[in-house]
């Protein structure tokens, strides 16, 4: 047998599935996830299936551990270099504050130290003309600074490199032969873009995370070597695409929500199964919920990641919010006497009190647990049995300073998370002017389909997917994943310029053959799909809409105007306005060359019904415990449908259908859920 099997690394558990080329047959288990050891969580998953790595053809990966790198500040010491005057960018940062009338807020660091954040006297003008060449003396004191202090990673950001990059190629060939084993990470490669305070902290990001980045993949992929795997390594980037390990490599600030984004694509692919376009994603795992929104199967997208407050790391990317809100979320009390639920984690060690691992603060999974959302004797398969006197102690204990009773104060738990999450799927809808109910909600991860209905209810969305193996859902994502490249530049032509047609198209074209020779850089040899934007704005504005234009190149004049065109309506579409008389600036060029890969043949079982059924008493809101049907999804029969309340339990989730909501098994696999807005 062979098989295509691919590993999601998250907060709390490493995920894992696999598919049998010839049967597509579908392998699925989890194992709790190792921050000190990442790699030993990869291995350990692939052990328990009982796969040999000799079998394994292509391995995907989805990881965080940049994205944990970044926030927790582990990367490595890094050095940034810029032109004499302009080392402080980076600190004065933009102009916002995280609080207007605070006077106590304190503007984040930078991860590079003032003291590390070093000059040279040179010069390229707005045009690309070299007003002041480099100096060797400056550079052998730059060279003295890295060798003194051991530092191993730099990130050099030049003014207008994006126009004329010859000084930072210069300098970094000239530090690389100086220091052979010494990480680089050059603007005009990372981010060749103008606002030379995104372009700097861009830079030092990808520096900052390069050494352990690059370290984790070559791991990865000896582990796989000396456990007798030949397989073809491709890592998810953060814009849904998939790249060969060595080529993630060299740019680790493309890969900053490379797990999560699994999840999107995942959830993308079963609701296209079920007939449903429009829907938003809803991603809650151990330690974190990410959420992001499709619509015509089309993903939102973004083109930044921000470290902290003005801190923004710029790389394509799916648009994905993130808040601290899992099953291991801790309830805890405020200052206040208010009852708060996260962003902390118990994590996966110790875990939730019920893991019994000596933890003892009550979590999201312990009010589930004690409230009979759960069943204690087959979480995540029965390999984590829980404890439910640990968990009911722990709830009781907050209980006491609540002055509530236990069943309450667990509930009140569960829905201050929901509410949490509500708030997170608000951000990405009804605060860009989109009604969430005209959208369905796929719900995944450990927690998601235990949470889902409940959150429908709160927003008023009718209709909630929960796809096969739910809590891999992000991890089968991976395996449906196109080689993709998203190429950018800066660009700033006028459209009553008489060159703008040239200048366009002088940049359009070798844009568009570097997107596609990165595609045959990782083995695509086929005809990709190619799409171009223009990053337009009138003339004088500070912000601009990104517009769609023809894939052909080079553009012609219809093509150019027809793209002006398109920019007028979206501009009145989004601002309720245009101004057609108004000068139209181009500041922005974006190639995108995707390399179509053919997803998995999977089969995903459908049970017959017959299987026994079970009844458990669950707690409701203003009902208090029901008996409850709690089935095993594998009893279920395609078109089979069951009114709540219901549990639907799995190996590696549980599904919640509250009272007045329905359940119906979609032929594709997926449990369709009905909800009643009035529940809530």
């Amino acid at each position: 047998m062979s098989y295509q099997i691919a590993v999601d690394i998250g907060g709390t558990f490493t995920d894992f599935i696999a598919i049998d080329y010839a049967s597509g047959d579908v392998l699925v288990t989890k194992s709790p996830s190792c921050p000190e050891d990442p790699i030993a969580a990869v291995n350990r998953v692939i052990e328990k299936t009982g796969i040999s790595p000799s079998e394994v053809e292509l391995f995907i990966h989805g990881t965080t551990v940049s994205t944990n790198a970044l926030i927790e500040r582990t990367g490595t010491r890094v050095a940034f270099i810029t032109n004499k005057g302009f080392r402080d960018v980076v600190f004065i940062q933009n102009a916002n504050r995280r609080d207007l009338y605070s006077l106590e807020w304190e503007k984040p660091l930078p991860l590079a130290a003032r003291f590390d954040c070093l000059e040279i006297d040179c010069r390229v003008d707005s045009s690309g003309f070299v007003r002041r060449e480099l100096d060797n003396e400056e550079i052998e004191g730059l060279i003295e600074h890295l060798r003194a202090e051991s530092i191993g990673s730099v990130a050099i950001s030049f003014l207008f490199s994006y126009v004329n990059s010859i000084h930072e190629v210069e300098l970094a060939a000239k530090l690389s032969a100086a220091i052979p084993d010494l990480f680089i990470s050059l603007s005009h490669e990372v981010y060749p873009r103008w606002r030379e305070n995104d372009r700097g902290h861009t830079t030092i990001a990808d520096a900052y995370l390069k050494p352990m980045f690059s370290s984790y993949l070559s791991n990865l992929e000896q582990g796989l070597v000396d456990a007798g795997s030949s397989a073809n390594l491709l890592v998810m980037k953060s814009n849904g695409g998939v790249v060969e390990a060595q080529a993630a490599a060299s740019q680790p600030a493309n890969f900053l929500v490379s797990g999560p984004v699994g999840g999107v694509l995942g959830g993308a692919h079963f609701a296209q199964l079920a007939g449903i376009d429009d829907l938003m994603t809803l991603d809650i795992g151990g330690t974190s919920c990410d959420v992001s929104l499709v619509k015509g199967q089309e993903f939102g997208r973004s083109a930044s990641f921000e470290i902290a407050l003005g801190m923004p790391v710029g790389a394509p990317m799916v648009d994905i919010r993130t808040i601290g809100a899992g099953g291991g979320s801790i309830a805890w009390i405020d200052p206040g006497g208010l009852l708060r639920v996260g962003p902390q984690s118990a994590g996966s060690d110790p875990g939730p009190a019920c893991y019994a691992q000596g933890g003892t603060k009550a979590t999201l999974s312990d009010a589930n647990l004690v409230l009979g959302r759960l069943n204690a004797a087959n979480f995540c398969g029965g390999e984590i049995p829980l404890d439910n006197e640990l968990a009911e102690a722990a709830i009781k204990e907050l209980a006491v300073e609540l002055d509530d009773a236990m069943e309450q104060t667990a509930h009140s738990i569960i829905n201050l998370a929901n509410h949490n999450m509500v708030d997170a799927l608000n951000v990405i809808s009804v605060e860009r002017g989109i009604d969430p109910r005209d959208y369905a909600l796929v719900a995944f991860g450990g927690a998601g389909a235990l949470h889902a209905a409940e959150i429908a209810q709160i927003i008023g969305i009718r209709t909630v997917l929960i796809p096969p193996y739910p809590g891999n859902t992000s991890t089968f994502g991976l395996l449906t994943a196109n080689l993709r490249s998203d190429l950018s530049i800066t660009l700033l032509l006028r459209s009553d310029e008489s060159t703008a047609m040239t200048r366009l198209n002088d940049a359009l074209v070798p844009l568009r053959q570097r997107a596609i020779d990165a595609l045959r850089r990782d083995g695509y040899e086929g005809d990709p799909e190619i799409e171009q934007r223009l990053e337009m704005r009138y003339l004088g504005q500070n912000y601009h809409r990104d517009i769609v234009i023809d894939t052909e190149a080079p553009l012609t004049p219809h093509a150019f105007s027809d793209a002006l065109d398109r920019f007028h309506e979206d501009y009145a579409k989004f601002y309720g306005y245009s101004q057609r008389d108004e000068v139209i600036e181009v500041v922005g060029l974006v190639v995108t060359a995707i390399g179509t890969r053919s997803g998995p043949a999977v089969e995903f079982q459908i049970g017959e019904t017959g299987t026994i059924r079970t009844w458990r008493s669950v707690y409701f809101h203003g009902i208090g415990f029901v008996k409850t049907l709690v089935a095993s999804r594998e009893s279920l029969s395609e078109g089979e449908k069951l009114d709540g309340p219901l549990i639907i339990e799995e190996s590696l989730s549980t599904t919640l259908v509250p009272p007045g909501s329905s359940l119906c098994v979609h032929e594709s696999g997926s449990l369709l859920i009905e909800t009643d807005p009035r529940g809530q």
